[in-house]
């Protein structure tokens, strides 16, 4: 279920939208080892950091996941950026880039 925030103006599922972004990023540069497209999911979580959970089935059905957090802020301003244009937010790049590959070397890799 998402979250909506009224004074940032977005939600959560903006927020993994956003993610969703970045990792289509790293796609187009790197191409991912696994067949398919990781589910995002945000949750919140303490001390104003959102926990974020990329997991992927294998082949074989076997199921994996990594979790990594981004800072309120930076979380918010991705969102935001995500709902206004088509590109991914610099600024959460590199964290998601760093989940997919150990995504990746927890399938196999």
């Amino acid at each position: 279920m998402s979250t909506y925030y009224p004074k940032q103006g977005v939600s959560s599922c903006e927020i993994a939208g956003a993610v969703a972004l970045a990792a289509l990023h790293d796609l187009r540069v790197h191409l991912f080892t696994f067949a398919g497209f990781p589910q995002v999911a945000v949750s919140e979580a303490q001390n104003a950091k959102f926990t974020i959970t990329l997991s992927f089935n294998n082949k074989a059905g076997k199921a994996s996941s990594v979790t990594f957090e981004l800072d309120e802020k930076v979380a918010f301003a991705a969102a935001k950026r995500f709902k206004k244009e088509l590109t991914h937010d610099v600024s959460i790049f590199e964290p998601v880039q760093n989940a997919l590959a150990k995504l990746e070397g927890e399938n196999g890799r």
